[in-house]
């Protein structure tokens, strides 16, 4: 009876496992480093599902586009950049724009450090887009995002 292979601790394994070293790393290559000729190369076309691979529906219906859980988020970039996005439904926002007439979004950027409330930014948004990015911000600081239904005649 063969004795099984080894694994680089010494410990048995199975046929159908790896071993922990590559088979063959070549003569300049670090551990862990495969050479090229080990690369296996993918084409566009190799991705593509065979045609009789066929359309697989597992039933779980269509993800909707909004959730509508009246949220504002900031997610930030790079220093100097903030993503924020938002998730309104169309009550919510008919009743932020109720009685305004012609109105704007505004996005509207504090200094949450600052007590007497400086307006870094403001922007006006389309609702639409479900998010906007700032640039050119002041590193190293906190914001308060805002979303203001304002009256287009006036300054928010």
């Amino acid at each position: 009876m063969a004795t099984p292979p080894k694994d680089a601790q010494g410990k048995g394994r199975s046929q159908d496992q790896h071993p922990g070293a590559p088979v063959h790393p070549g003569p300049a290559c670090a551990a862990g480093i495969v050479p090229e000729s080990d690369v296996r190369v993918h084409t566009p076309a190799a991705a593509v599902p065979p045609r009789d691979h066929g359309l697989v529906n597992e039933g779980l219906g269509e993800l909707p586009w909004a959730y509508g859980d009246a949220r504002l988020v900031g997610l930030v970039r790079d220093p100097s950049t903030l993503f924020v996005y938002w998730d309104f439904s169309q009550q919510q926002i008919e009743q932020a724009f109720a009685g305004l007439g012609p109105a704007r979004a505004v996005l509207k950027l504090w200094n949450a450090r600052n007590a007497s409330g400086e307006l870094v930014r403001e922007t006006d948004v389309q609702l639409e887009s479900r998010g906007w990015y700032l640039r050119e911000l002041p590193p190293a600081r906190r914001f308060r995002a805002e979303l203001w239904a304002v009256e287009r005649t006036a300054r928010a």
